[in-house]
């Protein structure tokens, strides 16, 4: 299920022109059940998507109005929000030792 929800999640970044190194939150909403055989792999999901954000939801109460799905008979909905480009992860510069008096 959860290959099916990152592939319903890629057509909707598809649809709206967000290129690989677009940002996005996604929310999904779905009952309980089927949120949790997706807990498990949420961070998976949310890195494969390039998602900074992966929230999984029973409630509507999310921003956004979701597109509807169906994946195994499950009925489901997608909020998708692009938040930005990636950027180049800095270096950790190096730490200063200082003497202590």
């Amino acid at each position: 299920m959860a290959r099916e929800v990152s592939r319903r999640i890629q057509l909707m970044r598809k649809e709206s022109d967000l290129s690989e190194k677009d940002r996005v939150n996604v929310n999904v909403i779905a009952s309980q059940k089927f949120l949790k055989t997706l807990d498990g792999v949420k961070g998976e999901m949310a890195k494969a998507v390039n998602a900074s954000q992966f929230v999984l939801s029973a409630s509507q109460k999310l921003k956004g109005k979701p597109q509807d799905w169906e994946i195994e008979g499950e009925k489901l909905g997608i909020v998708l929000v692009k938040i930005g480009k990636a950027g180049k992860v800095r270096k950790a510069g190096k730490v200063r030792k200082t003497r202590s008096s």
